[in-house]
């Protein structure tokens, strides 16, 4: 990222953060994506299993399943990690601490 670009983007998404809260924010992001990409490779090979698992059961033609829709349910999974992971990240640096700290 550019110096100039830093400068652009950082005000617009998180409006008075420190450099500092953009690295714990940052790695809020980062955690809750990579949770939730381990969480759609999970659902897509136990989806997987369970669809092949119950066309032996029953008899039915076992059909192959695409790679596209595997690859999308993960992207799927990525894109609601990262929006799940900065939405929270983002009402966490809004307030003051002090605010904060003082209805606990």
């Amino acid at each position: 990222m550019t110096p100039r670009l830093d400068v652009d983007v950082r005000p617009a998404v998180f409006p008075g953060a420190s450099f500092t809260a953009l690295l714990l924010a940052a790695r809020a992001t980062a955690t809750a994506l990579i949770l939730a990409l381990m969480g759609g490779l999970v659902s897509a090979l136990f989806g997987t299993a369970a669809a092949v698992a119950i066309a032996w059961k029953t008899g039915w033609p076992i059909l192959v399943i695409s790679p596209w829709a595997i690859v999308l349910a993960w992207g799927f999974a990525g894109f609601i990690g990262i929006l799940f992971g900065l939405y929270p990240a983002q009402r966490a640096l809004r307030p003051d601490p002090t605010v904060t700290l003082r209805f606990e």
